[in-house]
């Protein structure tokens, strides 16, 4: 759902001149049988990285919008995703590929963002996945804006109030 909602957000938040034709082309590709779990891989359950499966989603795109001389911005709307172990390998499949691709990365996206428009905001707070809290990919990418993040303590988190 997380696509679904990054699709309506795009849609809802592009100005137009009040038709349907002025919206971005939009292709959203939803392939996740072709994408290992992100957070089995973090913690070492399953062996392919998932940035392969994107990177042929990413292949595919390209093929889509070449038809139609379109440029490309990929964004994967996943935060767990962002974890340096898969994005970083993502951006090097694409570079060494010499992919024309201009991708996103959410989490540095939000960090600019709330800098910009809340500068004297200094804590975040942090609810997420297990493979996002395990992986630390918001304090990595936070930690460069100097916001510090809360968490709910992991015994807490995890349903075993002690």
């Amino acid at each position: 759902m997380a696509g679904v909602e990054l699709h309506k957000k795009i849609i809802e938040n592009t100005q137009t001149n009040g038709t349907d034709q002025d919206h971005f082309e939009i292709y959203h590709l939803s392939r996740s049988h072709d994408l290992s779990d992100r957070t089995d891989y973090l913690l070492n359950k399953v062996r392919e990285n998932p940035a392969e499966g994107m990177f042929r989603t990413v292949k595919s795109a390209i093929a889509a919008a070449s038809i139609h001389k379109k440029e490309v911005v990929f964004g994967v709307p996943c935060n767990t995703f962002h974890a340096p172990k898969i994005f970083d390998n993502f951006k090097y499949m694409i570079k060494a590929n010499s992919l024309s691709v201009h991708i996103v990365h959410m989490l540095d996206e939000l960090a600019k963002h709330i800098s910009e428009k809340f500068p004297d905001i200094q804590k975040i707070g942090l609810m997420t996945t297990t493979g996002t809290r395990t992986t630390g990919v918001y304090k990595r990418t936070f930690d460069n804006y100097n916001f510090k993040i809360i968490e709910i303590p992991y015994h807490i988190y995890a349903g075993r109030i002690t």
